[in-house]
């Protein structure tokens, strides 16, 4: 079994090797991880495992100078939630492992669990979606009358377990010093955090789940103070969308791959990267204007085309420079490919029924880009097999 320290778990990255084991301090079991559920490299990640007898879910923090930090902000927002009624998986250790200075959280192992985003994505009946919003409603309604609130509040910061709304990612919990409940003005603030991010077919709901948080909270002014939470949407919004457009879009996480080069920058959702996918964004020029792909439209700056990967319909839109100063654009501002990715995504997120961006491609040579690609699905079944899927045992 593999043993780490905290230089070791930061040099690894996202490529833990499991299982491994790890000694606490204080504690005569030693805690086993099995499997990675969440990782931010060379600062913290998410496993399940097993301690003594106990199933549990551990959190590991890395990062050096920080993790005291981590750690005390974890173990006042997890009893503070606690205190104040909200379900929240129990805490059941919080040290550092012996012989190193990595942070350690043992938390209560549920499952199965259903994150409340999937649920909430999956439901296609306006009455359940209101049912299930009023219940987490309800739920921030406790948290902001015993003084709390989740600063950064998203319904991934909740799921449901034998139809129960656990609050989790304790560490973004804050606590008013005095434990008197919220002002209005912040939590109406905390709260158009939340319904900034309904699409537009669910924002019909925000006035009846707004009424049931004022109820909840003795407010009597509804009328005006609805307005307020109207504006404090609208801000929530526009700072959303330039913290994610400038920050996550257009780098690594959790979700989507990044590969830098002298020669090409690649963006794809990390759930569509699989080693068809992988050849055929090393160069998609190759299969484009080919048998297997379709040109629907061209105009002055870019072509489309439809055609299949692995039984999927996608599009593909090719822009390409016409002059040195096309190509020299890049360098201070975004190519058009990379615009679409950003509109695309950008529309995704208040729409769910529009096409689904998959991955950015640009041709460079240094900072001088040249052609670029924007792929996305398409609904469409019309074309045939593009690349067969790779016979057993060949990677990308």
């Amino acid at each position: 079994m593999h043993s780490y320290t905290v230089k070791t778990l930061r040099r690894e990255g996202r490529e833990l090797k499991l299982p491994f084991a790890l000694a606490l301090r204080g504690s005569e079991d030693v805690l086993r991880c099995e499997r990675l559920l969440k990782i931010v490299p060379k600062r913290r990640c998410v496993l399940s495992g097993s301690w003594g007898n106990k199933s549990v879910l551990v959190k590991l923090f890395y990062r050096p100078l920080h993790v005291n930090r981590h750690l005390r902000r974890e173990i006042t927002g997890s009893r503070a939630l606690s205190k104040a009624g909200v379900t929240t998986p129990e805490l059941l250790y919080a040290g550092k492992t012996q012989n190193t200075s990595a942070g350690v959280l043992l938390f209560e192992y549920l499952h199965p669990i259903h994150l409340l985003l999937n649920v909430w994505n999956t439901m296609e009946d306006p009455q359940e979606k209101r049912v299930l919003f009023r219940r987490l409603t309800g739920i921030i309604a406790k948290m902001h009358l015993a003084g709390l609130k989740q600063r950064d509040l998203h319904l991934n910061n909740f799921f449901i377990h034998k139809d129960k709304i656990y609050a989790i990612d304790a560490a973004q919990v804050k606590r008013n010093r005095t434990g008197d409940p919220l002002r209005k003005k912040e939590s109406l603030a905390n709260l158009a955090l939340l319904f900034a991010q309904l699409t537009i077919r669910d924002c019909s709901l925000v006035g009846d789940l707004y009424t049931e948080h004022a109820r909840i909270c003795g407010w009597r002014d509804v009328d005006r103070t609805y307005k307020d939470l109207q504006a404090h949407i609208q801000r929530q919004r526009k700072w959303r969308l330039k913290k994610f457009y400038s920050k996550k879009l257009f780098r690594e996480t959790e979700k989507q791959i990044c590969r830098r080069s002298f020669r090409q920058f690649m963006l794809c959702a990390r759930s569509d990267y699989s080693p068809v996918m992988a050849r055929f964004l090393v160069s998609p020029e190759r299969v484009l204007g080919g048998p297997h792909s379709q040109l629907q439209k061209e105009d002055n700056v870019s072509e489309k085309y439809r055609l299949k990967i692995e039984n999927r319909e996608l599009v593909v839109r090719r822009y390409y420079n016409k002059g040195l100063l096309r190509g020299v654009r890049p360098c201070f501002g975004k190519t058009l490919a990379a615009r679409s990715w950003k509109a695309a995504h950008r529309a995704f997120a208040f729409d769910h029924t529009t096409p689904r961006p998959i991955a950015l491609v640009e041709k460079r040579f240094g900072p001088f880009c040249g052609t670029s690609f924007f792929i996305y699905e398409c609904d469409s079944k019309l074309l045939p097999e593009l690349i067969p899927s790779p016979p057993t045992g060949v990677t990308a």
